[in-house]
């Protein structure tokens, strides 16, 4: 009896792979291998697996793993190989180390017969290696189309969430119904013009509309963000899939970061569209931009610096700044701007919860310094 029930938990559950090499001819591949994620959303990848000729695949299955800083390995996802409609896309959404494999079902037992790693950075990550960063004195510019417009948004669009989210004063270039064509034609006046710092590119969705060819779509961003870097601006380019399995949005936009060296946030209108955070099922209401501008807004911070603001009211001021979700600030004071930060005083020790952090303060009479560090 005992042995029945072991028997059954390796059929089910698979709980005991067997690194296989009596079983040769599979193979499993994912492009690419290294990816960014913010916990949201993240790259689409392409998984790619072949079994030898012959061989029987009706209890094989695909499989994902995180694998944990202290060891071991958690089941993320899975599919079953009969299954497979193909080959598969998977986003992963989690910054984190993973491992995919095959594993193929033999003699009441799973084998791992072909696997393959994948490195997935936060999306954070992008900005210390991002061209033009630091970034030199000038406004923020949001570039795009409908979804920078804030086409569907009745009080709050993604701009003005961003604005309250970051602190920081952006500049909306955003034009309803522009392709990526439009935008090159009008990037002198409507960006350039305004010597910008950082400028936020958010666009292709027209051209998946309107089903231009990628290959004239990526041309264009390309263009768009080499004449953006060209006059010394940091790019934050914004991803958008369209979902189907022969997307070469997926593979371009990681062309495009990658080689510009840009800072990226893929796939914005993850959870998105298909929820209740719509209108007409094609722009998001105000939620819907209060949702992106989360994902975009702690890149903004990270390349512009979290921008302190003080509100006074008679002899009383507040400190405010915008703090992100289990994120640890010190409120740093010192009575003299040209000693080293790192010798300034804590007045102040807050936990972030994606809202603003507002600390009050008494005014004195002599001048007084503040910043703030992230632990």
């Amino acid at each position: 009896m005992k042995t029945i029930k072991l028997i059954v938990a390796g059929i089910f559950l698979g709980r005991n792979l067997l690194l296989a090499q009596m079983f040769p001819g599979y193979t499993i591949s994912v492009t690419p291998t290294n990816t960014v994620a913010d916990g949201v959303g993240g790259e689409e990848t392409y998984v790619q697996w072949e079994a030898p000729f012959g061989a029987i695949t009706l209890a094989d299955f695909i499989r994902f793993y995180l694998l944990p800083e202290g060891g071991g390995q958690e089941l993320i996802w899975f599919k079953q190989e009969i299954l497979r409609a193909d080959n598969s896309q998977y986003a992963f959404t989690g910054p984190g180390e993973y491992k995919v494999l095959y594993a193929h079902f033999s003699f009441f037992q799973y084998y791992e017969t072909a696997s393959t790693h994948v490195s997935v950075r936060p999306t954070t990550s992008l900005v210390q290696n991002a061209r033009n960063y630091p970034p030199k004195q000038g406004p923020i510019v949001a570039f795009g189309d409908s979804l920078t417009e804030g086409v569907g948004s009745t009080h709050s669009n993604l701009v003005s969430w961003l604005e309250a989210y970051t602190g920081y004063s952006i500049i909306n270039a955003g034009v309803s119904g522009d392709t990526t064509g439009d935008a090159l034609l009008r990037i002198e006046h409507s960006v350039l013009a305004h010597n910008p710092s950082l400028v936020i590119v958010f666009l292709g969705g027209n051209d998946l509309l309107n089903q231009l060819p990628s290959s004239q779509t990526f041309s264009n961003l390309h263009q768009i963000v080499a004449r953006i870097q060209n006059q010394g601006a940091v790019a934050l380019v914004i991803g958008i899939y369209n979902g189907l399995l022969a997307d070469r949005y997926r593979e371009e936009f990681h062309e495009l970061y990658t080689s510009t060296r840009s800072v990226f946030v893929p796939d914005i209108l993850q959870g998105i569209l298909g929820n209740p955070f719509t209108i007409g099922g094609t722009h998001p209401n105000d939620e819907g931009y209060r949702r992106m501008a989360l994902r975009i807004a702690p890149l903004v911070r990270k390349i512009m610096g979290t921008m302190l603001t003080i509100q006074r009211s008679g002899n009383l001021m507040s400190v405010e700044w915008f703090g992100n979700t289990n994120t640890v600030y010190d409120l740093l004071f010192s009575d003299q701007l040209t000693t080293s930060i790192s010798s300034w005083n804590v007045l102040n020790t807050s936990t972030g919860a994606n809202a603003l952090i507002s600390i009050p303060i008494v005014t004195t009479n002599s001048p007084r310094y503040f910043g703030v560090r992230v632990r």
